[in-house]
């Protein structure tokens, strides 16, 4: 009997062993699979911005419009098939069960992911707290010097970066300093000097003087009559280096590899001398969002192509001069006047030549329309980064000129409309059967012509400073037909002679992109 239960013994002995083993080699595996899985999307991080692989961020407004504003995987599935590795939905940042259900969803997905904020605050209580002119006016943002800016900062930033370490797919905050007020203080992008009462008595403390009562009604003109002006700023400056300082410390000691990208690339004081200066490490390298590449003003692609290539060139040369590890991208908005498929997909190729990458403020497209020709167009110019082949933004336009279509609408929108004509029994002048319409950027016109009247004239493009734009004409009959479009060149004007084909009220639309034209008619009703 002993000797049965000693063997009985050594079997349990035998199989707790067994299954301390499994169990054992089951942690294990599950270890190295975390690890590994954690040292794949590290690896793919350290490659992000490289030659090998740009950046290519979309930050979007479609496809989650089509959806109540809510992302979804189907979603996140399209935009990675598209050829783009980081997703930035547009809304909900705030919301820290949707900012980690879509970090997930990307992370499934193979892609990054970066939560989108403003860097600014709407202030609703006190005045004080709000940016300030050297005037003493208001509009509704908080002071850069407020706490209640940096303590929203803070809290978010320091979520994000939390999440990322359980989450690897959160690759930063995407910052978005446009000033979006009604009363833009400062200018269009955040943030200038503020004159708010509270910087101006703690600068007055600092300093052991003592600040007028009431305060003085130019703030700046006082500060410059004491000599004060550059000690102000620098010690407004000063304080939000300081802030910004601990903010990024406070972000390396939960992820050092965490990173800002900060919309506009250099358009701001706060930005040149604080963003540039305090968020930018060797493990998380800074990446600057360009707003200046979204606009295309000229008619030839190949021209509008070539400044944004000169744009990307200055701010480059820019921050260089900082520090030449900080990334820089252009930026790409199809909702801007001009920017159809063609010209989004060869600015993205474009931005990976002469940057780090692009990113892509994805609003404009109708899901259900056009969203589908936009998205081939980015998988062919994420297809071609992708072979490092950046010939695509060089090749000759494929697609019909946005601007012909814009200006066509315009002259149908005037054409057909009752204008009342002049007396015809009165004698015209000779003078005013040549007359001349100067425009800047773009006019419309109506001409009442009878069927089988000739419209005479001319079209002409005119420099404007270093603008040398061409003028481009559409002619629209009263039933809405295109009849013709003609375009002039600076120093060649173009002759206008057309019959027309109906009576009634022809509408005429031109266009001279940034630059100035002049429209030429020898007829007699005409109404600009």
């Amino acid at each position: 009997m002993t000797k049965l239960r000693a063997t009985m013994d050594a079997r349990v002995r035998l199989a707790r062993a067994s299954a301390l083993q499994v169990a054992l080699v089951a942690l294990f595996t599950l270890f190295t699979a975390g690890a590994s899985a954690q040292d794949s999307w590290d690896a793919r991080r350290a490659k992000l911005g490289s030659k090998e692989e740009p950046y290519r961020i979309l930050v979007d407004k479609v496809l989650m419009a089509s959806n109540d504003w809510v992302m979804t995987p189907e979603h996140v599935a399209e935009i990675k098939a598209a050829g783009f590795n980081v997703v930035v939905p547009r809304t909900g940042a705030d919301e820290n069960e949707r900012v980690e259900r879509v970090a997930r969803m990307a992370m499934e997905q193979g892609l990054f992911y970066m939560p989108w904020i403003r860097g600014t605050r709407v202030e609703t209580g006190d005045l004080k707290l709000r940016a300030t002119d050297e005037l003493g006016r208001t509009g509704s943002l908080a002071s850069p010097n407020a706490d209640a800016l940096w303590n929203y900062w803070r809290d978010r930033i320091l979520f994000y970066a939390r999440l990322s370490r359980e989450v690897p797919s959160v690759l930063g905050v995407f910052l978005d300093f446009e000033n979006y007020d009604r009363v833009k203080i400062g200018g269009g992008m955040c943030y200038t000097l503020s004159y708010d009462e509270p910087i101006l008595r703690q600068f007055a403390q600092a300093r052991g003087l003592s600040l007028p009562d009431p305060l003085p009604a130019n703030r700046a003109e006082w500060l410059e009559k004491q000599g004060l002006s550059k000690a102000f700023e620098e010690f407004q400056v000063g304080r939000w280096r300081e802030r910004a300082r601990k903010l990024r410390q406070e972000v390396d000691a939960l992820n050092p590899r965490f990173q800002f990208v900060v919309y506009p690339a250099t358009h701001s004081l706060f930005i040149r001398e604080v963003v540039w200066r305090e968020w930018h490490t060797k493990q998380a390298p800074l990446i600057m969002a360009e707003v200046d590449t979204y606009w295309r003003h000229e008619y030839d692609l190949a021209d509008a192509l070539e400044r944004l290539r000169q744009i990307m060139i200055k701010a480059r040369e820019a921050l260089d001069q900082v520090d030449p590890a900080i990334r820089y991208m252009a930026g790409l908005d199809p909702i801007v006047s001009g920017a159809n498929p063609e010209f989004e997909g060869k600015s993205a190729v474009l931005g990976a030549e002469f940057g780090h990458g692009y990113w892509v403020f994805y609003e404009g497209p109708d899901y259900h329309k056009d969203h589908p020709e936009y998205f081939r167009w980015f998988k062919r110019a994420n297809d071609h980064i992708a072979r490092r082949d950046y010939s695509l933004w060089r090749q000759p336009a494929e697609t019909p000129n946005p601007f012909d279509a814009a200006v066509e609408d315009k002259a149908r929108a005037v054409a057909g409309a009752k204008l009342v004509p002049f007396n015809a029994a009165d004698p015209v002048p000779q003078d005013a059967l040549e007359r001349g319409f100067i425009h800047r950027t773009e006019a419309t016109y109506q001409v009442l012509l009878k069927q089988g009247e000739r419209l005479r004239g001319e079209l002409v493009a005119l420099q404007l400073a270093h603008l040398r734009h061409p003028s481009v004409m559409a002619i629209v009959s009263p039933s809405g037909k295109l009849l013709t479009t003609v375009r002039a060149e600076v120093g060649k004007p173009v002759p206008i002679d057309l019959v027309a084909p109906e009576e009634g009220v022809y509408g005429i639309a031109v266009s001279s992109g940034r630059a100035r034209g002049q429209l030429k008619l020898q007829n007699r009703y005409v109404s600009l």
